[in-house]
Order: structure tokens, then sequence, then C-alpha cells
């Protein structure tokens, strides 16, 4: 988005790994070294466990087999390649905010008051963005994708159209 804003329409940003911008000394932001710590004593399982129990919803639903199969063999590309640059991101609060498309964050409504979803209230306020509640659960388009796209289609018809003006081939 920063480096070439040019092919960006607009960007929706459904619970954005940044803990570090929630209050110094909340404990939110110390989860992502345990993770890291978990990882470094039991490999990807151990790290996948933990931050498995964090996730509302998980446990409550399949995943698809082939997505099943593909997280588990990506567990050490997650936990020790992606992980580490999750724990130490912040935004850039200035290429955000001098964006020439728009910008929505949000999260599920289920996730309430997690170290998942408050960044993208924190990120929403910091940049003078709106921030919107989806449906369900951190990874609400696996057990009911549906309503999870419906939801983002008619953000994006929103956001697409910039307050009204309705799309070149929708009039007659």
């Amino acid at each position: 988005m920063a480096r070439h804003p040019e092919v960006v329409a607009g960007l929706i940003a459904h619970e954005p790994p940044a803990v570090n911008v929630l209050s110094d000394g909340d404990a939110a932001r110390d989860f992502f070294d345990e993770v890291a710590e978990a990882y470094a004593r039991g490999g990807a399982p151990a790290a996948g466990r933990l931050f498995a129990q964090t996730v509302r919803g998980e446990g409550t639903y399949l995943w698809p087999e082939d997505l099943w199969k593909r997280f588990l063999g990506n567990g050490d590309h997650l936990f020790g390649r992606e992980w580490p640059g999750f724990a130490v991101f912040l935004p850039d609060e200035v290429a955000l905010s001098a964006a020439p498309f728009p910008i929505v964050l949000g999260a599920g409504s289920a996730d309430r008051g997690t170290y998942y979803a408050r960044p993208s209230i924190e990120i929403a306020r910091r940049i003078g963005v709106p921030w919107v509640e989806f449906p369900g659960i951190h990874m609400e388009f696996l057990p009911r994708p549906a309503g999870f796209a419906a939801a983002v289609r008619v953000l994006a018809t929103q956001m697409w159209t910039r307050g009204g003006e309705v799309p070149e081939g929708w009039l007659g």
C-alpha cells in the first residue's frame, strides 16, 4: 500500500497483527514474545497450540482438510519467520494517513476485547479512518463464508463508490 498506492483501490484491514500500537504495559504486547518462546522450546506445534488457545472460536468448526494440511505444513514458516515480524510490527501511520484511497479497519463482533482485535480500533483512531464491526470470529470466513463475504462486499462497495456514487454500468 505504501510502496504502490496507485494499484490499491481501498484497504480493509481486518484485525491486523499490530499489538505494538497498544499502550505500554498492555499484557497483549508480551503475547507475541510468549509464542516465540513456545516456538523456541517446542517448535511449531507448541507455538500453534498456544496461539490457537487465544483465538476465540477456534476448535468450534472444522477447517477444510486441504487448508488444515497447508497450515500444518507452514507452521515453521509462520512461527519461525513471520511471527518475529509481527512481534515488532508498527503500521506506517504517516503513509496510511496520506493514502489516496479509502481505508477501513475492523474486527469480528465475537472478538471484542481480544489482543488481536483491539489494535484495529487504535490504528483507526490514530489515522482518522472508520472502524467497523464484522460478523463473528477472527476466521469467520471459514465456518460462515457467505455471511462474512456479504459483509465485506457491502463495505467494499461503499468504499469503492465513495459515499453513494453509483458505478458506471449500473445505470441504464
